[in-house]
Parts: structure tokens; sequence; C-alpha cells
């Protein structure tokens, strides 16, 4: 294995560590929940994270077997290009939106409620259960994403297979470190550099699932309060910057900067 290739991975994850946390630390931190024991909470976020590291280093170890996948991606990237620019012309309208009216859009909340709902159903199919129960959800117009204490909790395997899932989010450093493993040569090298990206960036988002569980627990920050909406507004701001630079690279003679940022 390449140490070059380990260590810059290694790297990638612990310098990712405050991307990760503002991304997926509070669409990830309902799966603490509250009220119940440290003890099981911390088995929930260890399941998490255990489906999370999974789920990296299985992409990253078929990756490391694709040798000829570069041959593929060229071929492709071209036809993708239209579809990128799309893809972040719709994210500047959300960055947009939150910017403008310190609220998350409908259509976002239904998707979050519509995919929360799928998880209890199969939560409970697991489990044998005849209902579920339903989803609690606080005003979306929280810099938090509207996560709050009465959200429902997952099981451990609830947490692990939402772990696994996780590998399924666009993430641009988590795209970069699955590129070194594309360089690795084999599978298990594939793997190994996905863990080296995985593990150091899941200690900070751990990290960050805490403080947002915390956070959310406040009664003015679950109604929206100044701060909120500060930080709704500064998250809208820095996605339309993200999106508007992409869109610019692709449409102003450098595809090569902005075709795969997201």
């Amino acid at each position: 294995m390449s140490l070059a290739l380990l260590f810059s991975a290694l790297m990638l994850g612990l310098a990712s560590g405050g991307h990760c946390i503002a991304m997926c630390g509070a669409g990830s931190a309902w799966c603490l929940g509250s009220g119940d024991s440290r003890s099981t909470r911390g088995l929930r976020l260890l399941s998490f994270h255990a489906g999370r590291v999974s789920g990296y280093a299985l992409m990253g170890a078929l990756l490391g077997g694709a040798a000829g996948m570069f041959q593929l991606l060229s071929t492709w990237i071209n036809a993708l290009r239209p579809l990128w620019t799309m893809a972040n012309a719709a994210l500047f309208v959300v960055g947009l939106c939150l910017l403008l009216t310190a609220r998350q859009p409908a259509f976002v909340i239904a998707a979050g409620q519509g995919m929360g709902r799928w998880m209890r159903r199969l939560q409970a199919s697991v489990r044998g259960e005849a209902a579920v129960a339903p989803l609690r959800f606080v005003p979306a117009n929280a810099a938090v994403g509207g996560v709050a204490s009465t959200a429902p909790a997952l099981s451990a395997r609830g947490g692990l297979a939402l772990g696994l899932s996780w590998a399924l989010i666009p993430c641009g450093p988590l795209y970069s470190a699955w590129t070194l493993s594309l360089f690795a040569g084999s599978p298990l090298n594939g793997a190994a550099i996905a863990l080296a990206f995985a593990i150091p960036s899941g200690v900070q988002l751990a990290f960050g699932q805490w403080w947002f569980a915390r956070y959310a627990q406040r009664p003015a920050n679950q109604q929206g309060g100044r701060w909120d909406r500060l930080g709704t507004r500064a998250a809208g701001a820095a996605l339309c910057v993200s999106a508007g630079y992409a869109i610019a690279m692709l449409a102003f003679g450098h595809p090569e900067q902005g075709v795969f940022c997201l």
C-alpha cells in the first residue's frame, strides 16, 4: 500500500471535521434521541458510526478493485456536466431561500419527514411491531435543521442501518477520499484508505452530533430564536457562494474546477 495515499486520506479526514459537522451534524443528531440513559445514547451513537465507517470502507474496497473505472469516468464526464450544473443551480435556489427567509423550503421539510416515516416503518417491521409511533417535528426554521428532543430515537440496529446509508449522501471530501481509493490497486488497500478518512472525520462528527443534540433541546432554539435565524441565513449564504462558484467554473471555461463541485 502507498503510505502517501494513506497519509493523504488521514489528513483529509482530520481537515474535514468542520465540514462534516456543518453538513451532517444536525441531520444525524436525531439518532441520539433524548430522555434515555447516557449508555443507551452512547450505544446508538456507536452503532451509527460503525455503520458509517463500514459503508465508507465497502465503497472504498469496490473502488480499489475498479481499475478500469477511469476510462468509464472520462467517457461520462461531458454527459454529467449539464446534470451537475442543474444540481448546483437547484442548490443555489435553496441557499437563496434560506438566506432571504431564514426558513427551510417546504419541499425539504416534506422530504425529511417522509424519510423519517420510512425509517420508522422499517424499524417497526424489523421489531415486528404492529404500529408506528407518529413523528413529531419542530418548525424547521432553526439553524440545526429542525432537530428536536421530540424526534424519535433509533434502535442500535436502526442506527447501524442509518450509518450504512450515509455513504449514499453526496459529500465532496468523501468523494476526494474515494478518489484516492481508486489509486490503491486492490480492494483491501482501497478500504484501508477509506477508513483512514472515515475514522478521524467520524470522531469530529460525533462531537458535532452531541453538541447539536444538546443545542436543540433548548426551548428558545426549538422556537427559531434570533441565533437560529442568523445561523440559517449564514448557511444559505455559504450555500449560494459554493453553488455559484461551481456554476461559474462550469460556465466560464474552467470545467475541470467545477464539474464535480457539489
